[in-house]
């Protein structure tokens, strides 16, 4: 488990449960806790300490700017 890993999952949680009317759970399964607005799934962290990820939708323009405009190692 890296220290900034669970940085930005601790991040990504408190942001997404500062949003009005969310809600969350793990309807999935047991490592994945998931964020909803409107019962919509927006967020969704791993519990899983070797696989620190948080999966983030947004409108594909800007998933498409995000991809380009920051590195990551998801593509392994």
């Amino acid at each position: 488990m890296s220290a900034a890993g669970e940085r930005l999952q601790g991040t990504a949680r408190r942001a997404a449960l500062a949003l009005p009317d969310v809600s969350h759970g793990y309807p999935f399964t047991p490592g994945l806790d998931v964020y909803k607005v409107a019962g919509k799934v927006f967020l969704i962290v791993t519990d899983d300490p070797d696989e620190q990820i948080i999966t983030v939708k947004c409108e594909p323009e800007h998933a498409r700017a995000h991809v380009s405009g920051y590195p990551s190692n998801s593509l392994r």
